[in-house]
């Protein structure tokens, strides 16, 4: 059984191709980093010149807000919406 309170959701998407996809990837992993949490998967699509990232983490809820807030940062030059939802 996990160590972690919680399961959420992180949603990335915006306009990208498959070269930035795969740097955005990159991005979120190094934006989460730094927290204590696991990454349980990870589903990506890119079509029409569209992105979407999907990523399911474990982690303590109290931690969230400041987990979307530093994915948030650190994509903002891909121009990509991040929303997160506990689960």
């Amino acid at each position: 059984m996990s160590a972690f309170k919680a399961q959420a959701i992180l949603l990335l998407s915006g306009p990208g191709n498959h070269e930035e996809l795969e740097k955005a990837k990159a991005i979120v992993q190094s934006a989460l980093s730094p927290f204590s949490l696991a990454i349980d998967e990870i589903q990506s699509i890119n079509i029409a010149g569209r992105l979407i990232l999907a990523i399911l983490i474990s982690c303590d809820d109290a931690h969230l807000p400041a987990i979307e807030k530093d994915v948030r940062e650190h994509c903002a030059s891909l121009h990509l919406d991040v929303a997160t939802e506990l689960l």
